[in-house]
């Protein structure tokens, strides 16, 4: 059996249902979410992470509502300094790092994961 992860999150966008929802656990196991849920399993053999501290903010995502809302707005991605939407393992990656020991200092922070929009930077010519 593939190791199990659980991940406590604040909240997270269900991307199904448009709608954002509070105190989720992510169940990890392997390379994969299992699943999620509103509490952890009473079991001890998972590794146990809390994100909860943590707010992941990303930018304009490459995920299937940002297509839609590209379709409706071509253009939409020229305001973002790296002149493409994001994909999910760069939001993934962000996330990776503060539950790494290279974040051991880092506590409550919010991570921009935007390529730059939300800070006003422009890519010249833009």
């Amino acid at each position: 059996m593939s190791e199990r992860t659980l991940i406590r999150a604040g909240r997270l966008i269900d991307v199904d249902r448009e709608e954002v929802v509070h105190d989720r656990v992510i169940v990890v196991e392997g390379d994969r979410i299992a699943d999620v849920l509103t509490e952890a399993p009473a079991e001890t053999s998972s590794v146990s992470i809390d994100l909860s501290g943590h707010t992941v903010l990303p930018g304009l995502m490459d995920t299937p509502m940002g297509r839609d809302a590209t379709r409706r707005r071509p253009n939409r991605a020229a305001a973002v300094p790296f002149g493409r939407q994001g994909t999910g393992w760069e939001v993934a990656y962000a996330c990776l790092f503060l539950i790494s020991n290279e974040s051991s200092y880092v506590n409550a922070h919010a991570l921009m994961v935007d390529g730059g929009i939300g800070v006003g930077v422009m890519r010249p010519g833009g």
